[in-house]
């Protein structure tokens, strides 16, 4: 190695140890490797260290954090004008690099490289500075184009080639390569997302706030995501199974969060703009919107005073209204009155498995009907790819025209395939779950559930049994959603005729299975 050169202007110098991915902390270039080359270096020349700058990003990337203070303390007047560095790519890998530290006059030793580089330096000595740093730039560029190559290859295979989005973790591979998976704390707050906004009644700002009431944490910030994030996150095909690389759209083989129906009822409501953004103190309030006053027609509105207490009361917008202000707590009483209707006792609830059990014995043909359609249609969709496979090795249809036909038909596949997966576990099917699992038990326990549930909680049940309410003279009159309003007329009857005193066998025939 050449000796310091002896126009060094002192004994004085700063160290600069850099590694860009784990595969060099693995492969022995850490920093603290770097930096103990470093030390004895400066041990051996006699140079005093007196300030070290450290950093693990890529030199291509612009902005390091560590290369910038360094070169904002060598613009000082007075510092010391040395660089000690392991060698030329953990200093800099282009020529804007270079060009920056020529012009502020320091003196650079590449300890293992055995050379040192300052502004009167011999022009063979600079010249191959400058060579070696091309060489660098070049690796670089090289670096990036096959990294680039290597993750559009992984993306027309299926894989998602970046940082795992919220909701997923990335994790090896049976084949070695990076893959994601749900991440077990975030999934589930990822899908309840989707699903609050699917029903249109939720801004972007409501659904980060519940998300964070319920405990999920997002990665960059202590709060809610903002909605222009939030709105991103709803649109990115890769919770639905699919991804965008590169402008392209391909099918992944990850699990997907959320499925086709949801993810397309999202997009219908973002386009549609159908989700109203309330302030904050509004989703507090949980009969707001729900209510019309009996006398007028008017909306019922709500208020809150004192911070603590909460009153409904006419709008009034037709002119002034007469009905009285109703406090919270009595709406609440109101409304557990009005699910109770819905209760059934064993006695109604063994007649309705029984009709149960009736249906379903019809139903089954029907169901595997559907599944033979089902069948057909998965098919004729996988024959389609075939088919559409061999025009791309023909060349009869360029790249670009495959990978978008392909998507689509996979597209279809997946939704045939889900449809498939219902028919075949009908339990699991959205919207026809048996009554007795589903919808019963929702109406056996509504007043009790209700009755223990917070605010929001309280409206996100209301609206999924009642539609229209009108409150007046302290009386709550509401129409409960189909099949629940089936239910609470023939409960009501049921009811009236037991306390008349009927035979059991006489009020059998209300709960006879209807085809409706």
């Amino acid at each position: 190695m050449r000796r310091t050169p002896s126009n060094v202007r002192s004994n004085e110098a700063v160290a600069y140890a850099r590694v860009s991915t784990k595969d060099q902390e693995r492969e022995g270039f850490s920093i603290p490797a770097q930096l103990r080359l470093i030390n004895e270096y400066a041990a051996v020349h006699g140079l005093k260290i007196t300030e070290t700058y450290t950093e693990a990003e890529t030199a291509g990337h612009t902005g390091r954090e560590a290369f910038g203070r360094m070169m904002n303390a060598l613009k000082s007047p007075g510092t010391c004008r040395t660089i000690l560095v392991e060698k030329t790519d953990r200093l800099y890998r282009n020529a804007r690099d270079m060009v920056d530290l020529n012009d502020l006059k320091v003196e650079i030793h590449f300890i293992k490289e055995g050379r040192a580089v300052s502004e009167d330096s011999k022009p063979s000595d600079k010249l191959v500075n400058t060579i070696l740093t091309a060489t660098a730039q070049h690796f670089l560029d090289n670096l990036r184009e096959e990294t680039r190559k290597g993750m559009l290859e992984k993306a027309r295979s299926g894989l998602w080639p970046s940082s795992a989005p919220l909701g997923y973790l990335n994790t090896p591979g049976p084949n070695g390569k990076k893959i994601i998976v749900p991440d077990p704390e975030m999934a589930t707050h990822v899908q309840r997302m989707f699903e609050r906004y699917s029903t249109g009644r939720f801004s972007l700002r409501q659904v980060a706030q519940l998300a964070v009431d319920e405990g999920m944490r997002f990665r960059r910030s202590t709060g809610p995501m903002p909605a222009e994030t939030v709105r991103k996150m709803l649109k990115n095909p890769i919770f639905n199974g699919r991804f965008v690389w590169d402008g392209v759209e391909y099918e992944g083989s990850h699990e997907p969060l959320v499925s086709v129906e949801t993810f397309d009822r999202v997009q219908e409501v973002l386009q549609c703009k159908r989700a109203v953004p309330l302030r904050i103190t509004e989703i507090m309030l949980a009969y707001k919107g729900l209510m019309t006053c009996r006398h007028c027609g008017c909306a019922i509105v709500g208020q809150i005073q004192k911070k603590r207490y909460t009153y409904y009361r006419c709008s009034g917008y037709k002119g002034s209204c007469h009905e009285p202000y109703a406090r919270e707590e009595v709406l609440d009483q109101s409304f557990s009155e009005q699910l109770d209707l819905l209760s059934i006792d064993d006695e109604v609830m063994g007649l309705i498995e029984d009709g149960i059990r009736k249906l379903s014995e019809e139903g089954e043909t029907d169901r595997v009907g559907a599944m033979n359609e089902a069948n057909q249609i998965l098919r004729a969709l996988k024959g389609r790819q075939e088919l559409l496979y061999e025009d791309r090795l023909e060349g009869r249809i360029d790249t670009a025209t495959y990978d978008r036909k392909a998507v689509e038909l996979r597209r279809k596949t997946r939704s045939a395939e889900e449809r498939l997966a219902a028919l075949k576990n009908p339990s699991r099917t959205r919207g026809t779950e048996r009554p007795h699992s589903g919808t019963l038990e929702l109406a056996r326990t509504a007043s009790r559930e209700y009755s223990r549930r917070s605010g929001p909680e309280k409206r996100e049940m209301l609206d999924y049994l009642v539609s229209n309410c009108s409150w007046g003279d302290g009386r709550l009159d509401v129409e409960f959603k189909h099949p629940y309003a089936l239910l609470a007329v023939a409960n009501a009857e049921y009811r009236q005729k037991k306390a008349a005193g009927e035979p059991s066998d006489g009020l059998c025939q209300l709960w006879y299975p209807r085809r409706d």
